[in-house]
């Protein structure tokens, strides 16, 4: 075997050799790269590798190229196993690992372990059953450990060792610190003087303690350096004190027995008082020993006191039972708040005597538990009676010879009047000081308008106002509203001439949003115009007047609209853009329209239900996507042939209500409408017009109407101009 020696390698442009081949194996390239002793890669520079792909990176091994490193940004490396991404180091030196970008806080996301959809994201440590983040030093592998339990769903905190569990969370969110059952939000739980919130001072030391008592199984509130007492002190000096016997004082550091003592600057009164910036004296409780009573003060006045017998007056300082007032309120807006009133005859129960209050909403209350009547007076004379039965009696209707009402539980209402004639009924319009209507004792009656032209109404007599309602008893929701201004409004159709409302049923139906009307033979809609010769119908389009039907003698013109159709674009094309006005031409293609999948539509409480129909019943049945084909309507495209006889129309507007075929469109038939010119044609008023092979119209050569023919000009008035100097004059179309 023949040996060739190679001492320099140089390149050509190279002053000094790039690769030395040396005796013993050994390679020298000239950027640091040594390789020597067959399988030995030595580089002493700077060795550069291609960035490689996640299947094929740049640094490889044998056998195994989609094993590696790789490259797949700037300043950025990653490790790839099996073709797939492992672990990356980001160009911020971020350690990501199941994620190939940043999707944590900025201020937390030196290492992310997860994937990039942040979903089932986390760091996974033990079993199927349990999870675990321990802390190890030199002396203990889990000195400190961090347990997720999923037998219980709990969170557990030991320290110490595994052993020594401080801290648990259990599933429902509760926190137990000393107990591995916690019952409460926080719940705390140790040996004596375990459990220890201080402030201020050293720990058993002076200041503010919660802690565990030494000598009994409950938690104390006080000092920890052996006082007896506690006290609370503002600005250095005393105001309050709790004595070793459980007495609070207030203003005093001595005990005279009460539990709470606010001491007095007389002997014989005692004060709570309110101030403040404007007053040391705004508010105030009294106390006063020799006619012991307890005085209420607002702003230096007495507002209430309540006496030595237990009277409590409001306004007064003498109540009688004549002028007792008396207010509960109940803090909680969902609770009631009664009085009841009982006595030994009654009985003392909370079903005896009778209630006067407020309920759990804003309803008052006058309730008797006894089988008696509830009686109303004034001027010391009986006025209003509800009796045992609940028949509600007003001034002494049986009473011979005496007037009153009555009304029975079972809807029944007696009116009786003094005299036997005369009015026993009277209705009054809103500016009428004189009766309007009226029901007489002789059983006439007579219904008048006042002097406005208004007539009685059941409820106040304005126009806004439910003059009369009729409402469903299985619901209580109002099918019929009459209102003072003459407005009726019904929840369903108004059906005349008719029971139902079918479409095959003759009659007239007017629904919430149509009218429908059907007739056998003869002409359904009838519109007469009595007086001179005009409108018969106008046509409105938000709130604007867009065309019209009037009548002149035996002539009967549409006037200010036109007629128009739907239309597509051809199968499959794309939606472009065309100008308003544009002459289109009909072919040979049908219009298709698709509809969406739906599910099946109920019927409701809310909705009118057919004879044999109930609430649940199927109205609409679910269907399928799908397609629908037209047999009647041609697709369109703007019209490329001059003088072109297949004009159809002229194009509208695009459908943009339509989510499903966005290239659906309206073109114009008939009737009033725009046509487009082209730049630098003229028209005239009069002039019949025909395709000019691009979408706009052109003059023809003369003035007789053909098949080519698509619109005279009614107008030279330009209405709009386009970008490409195209213009639209007002015309009527002949497409048709």
């Amino acid at each position: 075997m023949s040996t060739i020696r190679v001492v320099n390698v140089q390149h050509t442009d190279a002053t000094e050799p790039n690769i030395v081949l040396l005796a013993d194996g050994t390679s020298v390239f000239a950027s640091g790269v040594t390789i020597s002793g067959g399988t030995n890669l030595t580089v002493s520079g700077t060795a550069e590798f291609a960035s490689g792909t996640v299947s094929a990176p740049g640094v490889t091994f044998i056998d195994d190229n989609n094993t590696g490193l790789y490259s797949p940004a700037a300043d950025t490396v990653a490790i790839t196993t099996a073709a797939t991404e492992r672990v990356r180091i980001d160009s911020s030196g971020r350690l990501l690992v199941g994620s190939t970008s940043n999707f944590a806080s900025a201020n937390c996301d030196d290492l992310q372990i997860g994937n990039t959809g942040i979903v089932n994201t986390g760091i996974t440590i033990g079993s199927s059953t349990q999870g675990q983040i321990a802390f190890a030093d030199s002396v203990d592998d889990r000195a400190g450990l961090i347990h997720y339990q999923h037998t219980d769903n709990s969170l557990r905190f030991m320290t110490n060792g595994a052993a020594n569990e401080r801290m648990r969370i259990d599933s429902s969110g509760n926190v137990g610190v000393g107990v591995t059952n916690p019952s409460r939000k926080l719940h705390i739980n140790g040996s004596n003087n375990a459990v220890n919130f201080e402030v201020g001072g050293a720990s058993g030391g002076a200041g503010l303690n919660i802690y565990n008592n030494t000598t009994a199984n409950e938690v104390s509130i006080g000092t920890t350096s052996g006082s007896t007492e506690m006290s609370f002190a503002i600005g250095g000096f005393e105001k309050a004190r709790i004595d070793s016997s459980g007495n609070v004082i207030v203003g005093t550091s001595s005990t005279v027995n009460p539990t709470l003592r606010i001491l007095g600057t007389s002997a014989q009164n005692s004060f709570i008082q309110f101030a403040d910036g404007d007053s040391n004296n705004v508010g105030q409780f009294q106390y006063n020993h020799p006619s012991n009573a307890l005085i209420t003060r607002v702003n230096g006045a007495e507002a209430m006191r309540i006496t030595s017998s237990g009277n409590v007056g409001i306004g007064t300082a003498s109540p009688e039972s004549s002028n007792r007032y008396v207010q509960i309120h109940n803090q909680n807006n969902a609770s009631s708040s009664y009085v009841h009133l009982t006595n030994t005859g009654t009985g003392s129960g909370s079903t005896d005597g009778i209630i006067v209050g407020m309920g759990n909403s804003t309803d008052a209350y006058f309730w008797n538990y006894e089988a008696g009547s509830a009686i109303f007076a004034t001027s010391s004379t009986e006025r209003m009676r509800i009796d045992s039965a609940g028949t509600i009696t007003i001034g002494t209707f049986r009473t011979i010879g005496t007037g009153g009402l009555e009304i029975s539980p079972n809807g029944v209402v007696d009116v009786r009047r003094f005299q036997n004639s005369g009015s026993v009924f009277s209705g009054y319009g809103k500016d009428s000081t004189s009766s309007t209507s009226s029901i007489d004792a002789d059983g006439s009656a007579t219904f008048a308008n006042d002097v406005t032209g208004r007539r009685f109404f059941a409820t106040p007599h304005t126009s806004s106002t439910v003059g009369f309602q009729v409402t469903n008893p299985d619901n209580n929701q109002a099918v019929i509203d009459l209102y003072g201004n003459g407005s009726a409004v019904f929840a369903g159709s108004v059906l005349v001439g008719k029971t139902d409302s079918s479409t095959g049923t003759e009659g007239i139906t007017l629904a919430t949003n149509h009218l429908t009307v059907t007739r056998s033979g003869g002409t359904p809609f009838v519109i007469n115009r009595l007086t001179n010769d005009g409108t018969l119908i106008n046509f409105e389009a938000q709130n604007s007047a867009e065309g019209s039907i009037s009548v002149s003698g035996t002539t009967v013109s549409y006037n200010g609209g036109h007629i128009t159709r739907w239309s597509q674009l051809p199968g499959g094309a794309e939606r472009t853009e065309i100008l308003r006005g544009s002459v289109l031409s009909n072919l040979d293609e049908m219009c298709e329209w698709a509809y969406d999948a739906k599910d099946a539509v109920l019927y409701t409480e809310d909705d009118e239900l057919p004879e044999g129909v109930s609430v649940g019943d199927v109205k609409e049945p679910a269907r399928d996507a799908g397609t629908e084909d037209n047999e009647q309507l041609n697709r369109m495209k703007v019209s490329d042939v001059e003088g072109d006889k297949n004009v159809s129309g002229v194009f509208q507007a695009w459908d943009d209500d339509d989510d499903t075929y966005t290239n659906d469109f309206y073109c114009a038939m008939t009737g009033d409408f725009v046509i487009r010119i082209a730049q630098g044609t003229t028209v005239a008023r009069g002039d019949l017009l025909m395709s000019a092979g691009d979408g706009t119209a052109k003059p023809q050569d003369d003035d007789i109407v053909r098949s080519k023919t698509i619109a005279k000009v009614t107008s030279t008035t330009v209405s709009e101009t386009y970008a490409d100097g195209s213009y639209c004059v007002p015309c009527v179309l002949m497409a048709c």
